[in-house]
């Protein structure tokens, strides 16, 4: 990726607009690609389950499977994933890992 100085330098020498235009977009494709590979790896980086199921949520999952308790079941899985966004958005601003 190329520095400020580099695109002033290149700005100053070619004062043709069409040139200025290509290298802006080949370094805003660049800036793309990076920032989507760090969300990529922020992604790949958070823990499928960061630690062991907790007793209580193991007790009140095996219920609700024995009860055939559909809505539990489901919020379990949806606070599960509520803590993996959590986690991936922290790794994304920078504030984990």
């Amino acid at each position: 990726m190329k520095t400020i100085q580099e695109i002033a330098e290149f700005c100053c020498d070619n004062p043709n607009l069409d040139d200025i235009f290509e290298e802006i977009t080949k370094i805003s494709a660049e800036a793309t690609r990076l920032e989507r590979e760090r969300c990529l790896g922020a992604v790949d980086a958070e823990p499928e389950f960061p630690d062991e199921m907790p007793d209580d949520m193991w007790i009140e999952l095996s219920l609700a499977v024995l009860e055939d308790d559909k809505t539990c079941i489901e919020e379990c899985f949806r606070l599960a994933i509520r803590a993996a966004k959590a986690g991936i958005k922290a790794r994304i601003e920078g504030k984990n890992g």
